[in-house]
């Protein structure tokens, strides 16, 4: 990934990050891995949205496209991906986070604003009058 490379994302659109597999063939390992990168995200709280698709039906906009080693010289001859990643899934927690901290470190991923909370205040228990009692 370059750092002078800059995507003209709108605010509201999180970053796309998708990992591909193989069509029809997805290994236990990569889904492992996939899994790994999507609890990364949420955890951190970032604005992005971590898919899991095959190669062969990639969204039309993506920012980040995740491959395995299978599948470099594919990714590598496709058009429209700014910035690809060919990681092997038993390396992939390292590659994940050296990913996030480049990502931070050019402003191409924030915090995902907190959303509004309601807040529930529990006021203590309430005596049961006998409009609450069953009667026989």
């Amino acid at each position: 990934m370059s750092a002078s490379r800059s995507i003209d994302v709108p605010e509201s659109e999180p970053l796309l990050i998708v990992c591909a597999y193989p069509e029809g063939m997805l290994a236990g390992s990569w889904f492992r891995a996939y899994l790994r990168l999507k609890r990364t995200m949420r955890r951190g709280a970032y604005d992005a949205r971590v898919e899991l698709v095959p190669i062969t039906e990639l969204p039309a906009r993506l920012d980040i496209l995740i491959v395995p080693p299978s599948l470099a010289s594919t990714a590598n001859t496709m058009s429209g991906v700014q910035d690809r990643l060919v990681v092997a899934p038993e390396h992939a927690q390292p590659e994940f986070e050296a990913l996030l901290e480049s990502l931070v470190r050019e402003g191409r991923l924030h915090e995902a604003p907190a959303p509004n909370r309601a807040v529930a205040v529990h006021r203590g228990c309430r005596a049961v009058g006998e409009r609450g009692r069953l009667t026989d």
